[in-house]
């Protein structure tokens, strides 16, 4: 019989023969890996071309209309996986990573991935969009340790304690969007009224940012402070004066409750740089914002409301002397809105307007007769002339009565001659 110690030295000459036949094999395995990678570069065109080019294209793998996602079937993270070289390309290629989006729920922690994204695009100046939070500890920790980084921010989330979480300066900062998180409805406490944002939550992200150029507003709700809805007592209203921003726009409110959230922004706000505004809100209180910041505003897009009022309007425009751009879209007759504009002599109402834009309804015969006589009372004048006259319908003629008579376009015809662009359809169709 064979001694047991012979037998155990036995089997560690074989266990030690095995390690060796695997590394062997692991060898071998790693050898042809790398002569495959080898025929892949003398093959794949990719590999063979400069670093920049091949970055180039790359670049050009990525989504068009929104910021790329984490995902592993989306570039840039689908780039990454195709071989080791094309990996090297990707992960060379900071601009790749200089923007992610990110909706939640997420499955895997974020944290993790955020900090891997965002590494890889080394110094470069970010843009970050969060979809239908709310926040995790984690990725708010990682949005503030980049955040001198961070250039576009746009916050689609449902709560205003997410704002308020975010609270950490944001000195690159130059594009932002807030608006309520589309999926809210989902959540089994929405009735509660803890997702709403409040107009004190934005303006202190405003306050946060110092070099901000252009902000937008979307379809944000707000409940009144004496709402049995109110989920909060009555904040202090914070002023803040800002230097830098120079576009604001307001979406489309969602759930508002009057005053509207716009008009409690508004009313914190004084925008000295301001030179584009889009907003629906009409009241009081846009002509005090408007008074107060004393903006160079030069374009100015709004909604007409059901109810005119016409008189408040005039008092708008004439605090905006410079205002060259308006785009207004009614749902109702234009009527006033023309009356409006035929206020006194036109160097003295909006002296400087060039482009008018209206979009609606077909309007009938005597707002086309107002509309002759208001462009032909500003082609007249010697100041600075009118240039582009658009009144676009939302839905195309049914019958020929539907659109102006032979007179009015004959009158149109003769005012386009006088050097003025005209449009009166839908858009790409031209009634003149």
């Amino acid at each position: 019989m064979v001694p047991a110690d012979d037998l155990r030295a036995r089997i560690k000459e074989l266990a030690a023969a095995i390690l060796r036949q695997k590394k062997i094999l692991r060898d071998l395995e790693q050898a042809k890996s790398d002569v495959q990678s080898d025929l892949n570069r003398v093959l794949d065109p990719m590999a063979r071309l400069p670093l920049e080019l091949s970055s180039e294209i790359f670049i050009r793998c990525l989504p068009t209309n929104s910021l790329p996602n984490p995902h592993p079937t989306s570039a840039p993270l689908l780039l990454t996986t195709v071989c080791r070289a094309w990996s090297h390309i990707a992960i060379s290629t900071p601009s790749l990573w200089a923007g992610i989006r990110i909706e939640f729920p997420c499955r895997n922690p974020m944290k993790e991935r955020m900090d891997l994204w965002i590494g890889r695009a080394r110094s470069l100046p970010l843009s970050i969009s969060l979809i239908n939070g709310p926040l995790c500890f984690d990725t708010r920790e990682s949005l503030q340790h980049i955040a001198d980084q961070i250039q576009t921010l746009k916050l689609y989330l449902p709560s205003g304690y997410d704002l308020r979480a975010l609270a950490t300066p944001f000195p690159s900062l130059k594009t932002l969007i807030i608006g309520r998180g589309w999926e809210e409805q989902r959540y089994s406490d929405s009735d509660d009224n803890d997702y709403s944002h409040d107009g004190i939550e934005c303006v202190e992200m405003l306050r946060a940012a110092p070099g901000l150029v252009e902000c937008t507003f979307d379809a944000l709700q707000h409940e009144l402070d004496d709402s049995p809805f109110a989920f909060h007592t009555q904040t202090p209203q914070l002023e803040l004066t800002h230097s830098s921003l120079k576009h604001l726009r307001f979406g489309r409110p969602s759930y508002v409750y009057s005053p509207s959230s716009s008009r409690l922004i508004l009313k914190s706000l004084t925008l000295p740089a301001l030179e584009s505004l889009r907003i629906s809100d009409w009241s009081d209180d846009l002509v005090a914002f408007i008074t107060r910041s004393s903006p160079p505003l030069k374009s100015l897009e709004t909604s007409i409301p059901n109810e005119f009022p016409a008189s408040l309007a005039e008092r708008v425009f004439r605090v905006l002397p410079g205002l060259t751009d308006l785009h207004v879209t009614f749902s109702t007759s234009i009527s006033s809105f023309l009356d409006v504009l035929a206020i006194g002599s036109p160097p003295q109402f909006l002296p400087n307007l060039s482009n008018l834009t209206m979009s609606g309804l077909i309007v009938d015969h005597p707002q086309y007769e107002k509309l002759v006589n208001m462009l032909a009372a500003r082609q007249a004048c010697s100041q600075p002339q009118l240039k582009t006259c658009r009144l676009f319908f939302s839905r195309h003629l049914r019958r020929s009565d539907d659109g102006p008579d032979a007179g009015i376009l004959a009158a149109l015809r003769q005012l386009a001659a006088g050097g003025m662009e005209i449009h009166v359809g839908v858009e790409g169709q031209n009634l003149l």
